[in-house]
């Protein structure tokens, strides 16, 4: 290769370990680009017609565009690929001494763009975390059907704490604040404003408690009018009408929703196998961790010990976690949650808390003046957003457009109200800006782009927190200097200089010496006072400075 800048591109590629593969993805990315920049510049010189030298360019970016096929694992038979372009010498593949074998093929290409086109055609359209509820729900349903429950290691929870979870899952939980007791039971008259308090919380469980009412009732009244036998229904409706009296009772004491959802949520982490330090990692759990992020993890930790010292559940260092069932295990399961559901419902919480958390911490210009880093932030780290529709990013002078509108919508109706959500905007409702091979655009598809940015915007706050930290620490250790201050008294220097070595090594002082210069080699005059009277101040002050020509031995 003629172009330096290229080939050394390509060497780092081959050397870069496996275990890096986001590294060279970036540089075969770079490499691509470079090689397809040359093509074009010397297209552009001989006016539109195919030379030899853009030929070979040509030819050098379908190969990169092949390789990079393979990069998760970055495989020998790729590699060699980029070895001949170099003019290196391949690395025969086992059990291929021949060149057959040794260089990559497209099959695997193929293999991967039919698994995209079949992910295209998915018919779900619920977030994780309300899918691994209605889940637990179904399994709930077992028990009135005579059928056993597969074998798994399950949180039972109530018909009420699984409705709590579905509204915790859609908006998350209010944010903890000094003045958190306007975060339990106030209420803003302002739509704008998008903090959240128990006491609406409160208000959505009980309107989600009546509609499940209602719908239980209007099946029961379909039943009764074909003549179905409606003896479960009947049942099914008087708990749901317990489940509407609870939840009316929550509403109208915030402060014990919110001592609740805490146990709650608790309960739910517990089981999702987060807090298992000794347990190897599998990897679901890796995965859900790299979407979010160590960093809201742990925010939202320290944030759960805020609202549990609060409300006055947190002993010992650790907040309280229990559910009805835990405490009678005689009442029956609604719904069966099991791990991988109580992850997809904790990382769901904890998004939506976060996301919510940094909105208001920062005025609007403030939070949507990070956005645009947050989204470059999401490319570099290599997030792939493939339901992502074609229409979204907006004009060039605007590529964060949507994802303002996103941020907004979502925290003002959450994931519950999100057909509500696409109504009120008209470019998300917009259906004749979908191109074929669109997918729609629904709660799922929002869902990932939500945790991608809801980590960056976490990791871009966690670094700007950082850097106040350090600074106040800056300012608060720089003391005044050594001088008078207004009353006349002497002031110490915080930051002075330590006393020289020498002056550990000093022998006593003679009584009748009031000063005792140290050797000459140290900078530092050790001054012994045997009378600090005023009095003494003064006769030595209008003596003048003494000297004394004995230097101490060490």
């Amino acid at each position: 290769i003629c172009n330096i800048f290229l080939a050394e591109l390509l060497r780092e590629a081959i050397k870069v370990s496996q275990k890096n593969p986001m590294w060279i993805s970036k540089l075969l990315k770079c490499a691509f680009s470079e090689a397809q920049l040359r093509h074009q510049e010397i297209l552009s010189e001989t006016g539109g017609i195919e030379t030899n030298e853009s030929t070979d360019f040509k030819r050098i970016s379908e190969h990169i565009a092949l390789a990079m096929q393979h990069t998760k694992p970055f495989i020998r038979a790729a590699k060699n690929v980029l070895r001949a372009v170099l003019g290196l010498e391949i690395h025969f593949v086992r059990g291929h001494k021949s060149g057959e074998g040794n260089f990559a093929t497209e099959k695997k290409q193929q293999k991967q763009s039919a698994k995209k086109e079949k992910k295209k055609t998915r018919g779900v359209e619920s977030t994780a975390g309300d899918a691994a509820v209605n889940k637990a729900l179904s399994l709930g349903k077992y028990q009135e059907r005579n059928l056993p429950i597969p074998n798994g290691n399950y949180l039972r929870l109530t018909s009420i704490e699984t409705l709590m979870l579905s509204v915790l899952c859609s908006q998350g939980m209010p944010i903890c604040t000094e003045n958190w007791y306007n975060a339990v039971d106030g209420e803003s008259e302002d739509e704008e404003n998008y903090a959240l308090s128990w006491f609406q919380t409160g208000s959505v469980l009980e309107a989600a408690a009546e509609t499940w009412y209602s719908m239980t009732a209007a099946r029961v009244t379909r039943a009764q009018e074909s003549g179905e036998d409606c003896a479960n229904l009947s049942a099914e409706l008087k708990a749901r009408q317990m489940v509407f009296s609870e939840a009316e009772s929550l509403r109208r004491n915030p402060s014990n929703l919110a001592k609740k959802s805490i146990m709650l949520t608790q309960a739910v982490r517990l089981h999702s196998g987060l807090h298992d330090t000794q347990k190897k990692k599998g990897k679901l759990l890796a995965k859900a961790e790299h979407n979010l992020g160590q960093r809201v993890l742990h925010w939202n930790s320290k944030h759960t010990v805020k609202w549990a010292a609060a409300l006055g559940i947190y002993f010992d260092g650790k907040v309280l976690s229990n559910t009805v069932i835990e405490a009678r295990p005689s009442i029956p399961g609604a719904a069966f949650v099991d791990e991988k559901g109580c992850l997809s419902i904790y990382m769901q919480i904890v998004q939506q808390t976060r996301l919510r958390a940094l909105y208001l911490k920062y005025s609007e210009s403030e939070f949507f003046g990070m956005l645009p880093k947050a989204v470059k932030n999401c490319h570099a780290n290599g997030d792939e957003w493939e339901d992502r529709p074609s229409w979204w990013g907006g004009k060039e002078n605007e590529l964060t457009v949507d994802d303002r509108s996103l941020i907004l919508g979502i925290l003002q109706y959450g994931y519950g109200g999100f057909d509500e959500m696409i109504r009120q905007n008209e470019r998300f409702g917009d259906s004749d800006l979908n191109q074929v091979g669109d997918t729609k655009f629904d709660r799922l598809s929002a869902q990932k782009r939500l945790v991608s940015l809801t980590r960056e915007l976490g990791g871009m706050d966690d670094t700007l927190e950082t850097v106040r930290m350090i600074s106040e620490r800056r300012n608060n250790s720089s003391g005044p200097s050594n001088g008078v201050d207004d009353e006349g008294k002497q002031q110490s220097n915080i930051n002075s200089v330590q006393v020289g070595i020498d002056a550990f090594f000093m022998p006593k002082k003679n009584t009748t010496v009031e000063e005792a210069p140290v050797s000459d080699d140290s900078s530092i005059e050790m001054v012994g006072v045997k009378n600090n009277s005023p009095e003494k101040r003064k006769a030595t002050d209008d003596a003048g400075p003494e000297t004394n020509d004995k230097k101490v031995k060490t």
